[in-house]
């Protein structure tokens, strides 16, 4: 919906550390809620972090970057821990 509406978004078995104890699996096909600065949700997997936006996978199947300081604080650094375990 959240896309639907104009947001501009723009593999593997990778592991990120939450910070306590549990491992999250950067996996496309594993979806996360993500939301923006406004409050809005959209479910997606994360793909990979280029320069300074997060690529996610939608429902459809398409690749999204959006921009990461148009995520909210929480999004944000669920992008940066998936991130983490893919370098």
């Amino acid at each position: 919906k959240w896309i639907e509406e104009g947001a501009k978004l723009e593999p593997g078995e990778d592991t990120a550390d939450t910070g306590d104890g549990e491992k999250m699996k950067a996996d496309p096909d594993t979806k996360h809620k993500w939301v923006n600065t406004e409050g809005n949700e959209v479910e997606a997997g994360f793909v990979r972090m280029e320069a300074s936006a997060v690529v996610l996978l939608l429902e459809s199947g398409k690749e999204y970057a959006y921009p990461l300081d148009k995520l909210s604080p929480d999004s944000q650094a669920l992008a940066k821990k998936l991130a983490a375990g893919g370098e």
